[in-house]
């Protein structure tokens, strides 16, 4: 499900229920700074485990996974938002 891929192991219930179109998730991504992006989508549509992700960005691990796990809150944050309309 794209919800756990793109929030990780921070969903809670009342994210995994929903279902979202992939074209809604890549706009997600799209609207997060730019600095997360590359790592979301690597992490989400590119199956790229942390090691690779950091050496296709040129980046240290520390900093992939960090700047993954900022994606992903702001992600989440995103999708509750939306969900709360």
């Amino acid at each position: 499900d794209l919800i756990l891929r793109i929030c990780g192991a921070e969903a809670g219930p009342n994210l995994e229920d929903h279902i979202v179109s992939e074209d809604y998730v890549k706009k997600l991504i799209e609207d997060l700074p730019q600095n997360y992006q590359g790592p979301l989508m690597l992490d989400t549509f590119g199956n790229f485990n942390p090691k690779e992700g950091a050496e296709y960005l040129n980046t240290s691990l520390s900093a992939y996974k960090a700047r993954l796990y900022r994606a992903r809150n702001c992600a989440r944050e995103k999708i509750e938002l939306c969900l709360q309309q």
